[in-house]
């Protein structure tokens, strides 16, 4: 069995995936999964861009893996993502489903977007 195999079947498992409360539709589609070089350059760059308090995954490796081959040895990182069901990013929608999503949905009317950058 292969990983991107372990996480689905890890997915499809979980009770926490549905709105049980609903109408039991899935929050999350299948896990999307990829893999990163874990010498990437990018890892080094969450550092200066994001906060010092981020690792490589080298890093990581070393400390939680003092028998690990520095090296020699390669690093790899599994990255996945759960996303959003297409139900669920219909807020308009699900409003008279979920109560709470109103006043979500009134709020966000009356408010500027976020400015990035």
């Amino acid at each position: 069995m292969s990983i991107v195999q372990v996480i689905e079947n890890l997915v499809a498992s979980c009770d926490w995936r549905r709105l049980t409360s609903v109408d039991d539709e899935p929050i999350f589609c299948g896990p999307l999964v990829g893999f990163a070089d874990g010498d990437d350059p990018l890892f080094s760059e969450y550092e200066r861009t994001i906060e010092d308090f981020h690792f490589t995954p080298r890093e990581i490796l070393r400390e939680h893996f003092p028998e690990w081959d520095d090296q020699n040895d390669s690093c790899g990182v599994v990255c996945w993502v759960l996303p959003i069901a297409r139900a669920l990013s219909k807020p308009k929608e699900l409003a008279g489903k979920l109560p709470f999503l109103n006043r979500s949905l009134e709020m966000a009317a009356d408010s500027d977007p976020p400015k990035y950058g």
